[in-house]
């Protein structure tokens, strides 16, 4: 299913990326100009059953959240380089 998946969301919504997966868990992220995320329910509602999907939610990236990732990715990036 994963591939399947994968391959709706590369087509459907372009510069995607499966950024997680757990089990049979993905999250992908969708470029901000792909689609509103109206849009992106309306086409994951129409695609669910083919698709395999049980459930599913749209969010928006917060500031908040792209902050702590840069924090967190440039701490790991210190950890490295202080560990050599």
């Amino acid at each position: 299913m994963s591939s399947a998946l994968q391959e709706f969301f590369q087509v459907k919504f372009p510069g995607s990326q499966l950024i997680e997966h757990q089990g049979g868990h993905f999250r992908f992220q969708v470029p901000k100009h792909a689609l509103r995320p109206f849009a992106i329910f309306g086409l994951l509602e129409e695609n669910k059953e083919q698709l395999h999907i049980s459930e599913y939610g749209v969010s928006e990236t917060s500031l908040e959240h792209i902050f702590n990732t840069m924090a967190a990715q440039q701490g790991e990036e210190q950890l490295l380089g202080s560990a050599r």
